[in-house]
């Protein structure tokens, strides 16, 4: 942080903030349905629909 120029009084709350959402799961909000009208799917849905996507194709 330092290196990219951050000012060195907020380091210590920044990593306290970033330590904090490592204790659990996010909270689960109503955001995606509301925005998009679609129900939220887990990211483990997401990669089985999309990783053909990601696959090297045959030669």
């Amino acid at each position: 942080m330092l290196e990219r120029d951050w000012p060195p009084e907020i380091m210590d709350d920044v990593l306290r903030a970033q330590a904090g959402a490592t204790t659990g799961p996010a909270r689960v909000t109503a955001t995606v349905e509301q925005v998009t009208g679609l129900a939220a799917r887990t990211f483990r849905s997401w990669v089985a629909e999309h990783a053909h996507a990601f696959r090297a194709p045959r030669p």
